[in-house]
């Protein structure tokens, strides 16, 4: 359940947030934001530029795991640096 307080917005392009609280209203909103979700999709570069800035180097975990013909034969994780 949301508070009363809080405020939860959805959108669909940081273009379409431009368009409702201009360049320095879409800003703040987004700086102010205590989550923010990628979804993927987009097409703006300068976005997603900026958005690549935040995130900045991060680690990506990933399960591997090879199949036998009757069991799971190998399996385990693995850690990709990517910057």
């Amino acid at each position: 359940m949301i508070a009363a307080n809080q405020l939860m917005t959805i959108l669909q392009s940081w273009s379409q947030g431009v368009q409702v609280w201009g360049r320095d209203g879409m800003r703040k909103l987004w700086s102010a934001s205590n989550v923010a979700i990628y979804g993927g999709g987009v097409k703006e570069p300068e976005f997603l530029n900026e958005l690549s800035q935040m995130i900045g180097d991060y680690d990506r975990w990933r399960f591997l795991a090879s199949r036998a013909a009757v069991s799971l034969a190998s399996r385990g994780w693995a850690r990709d640096r990517d910057s």
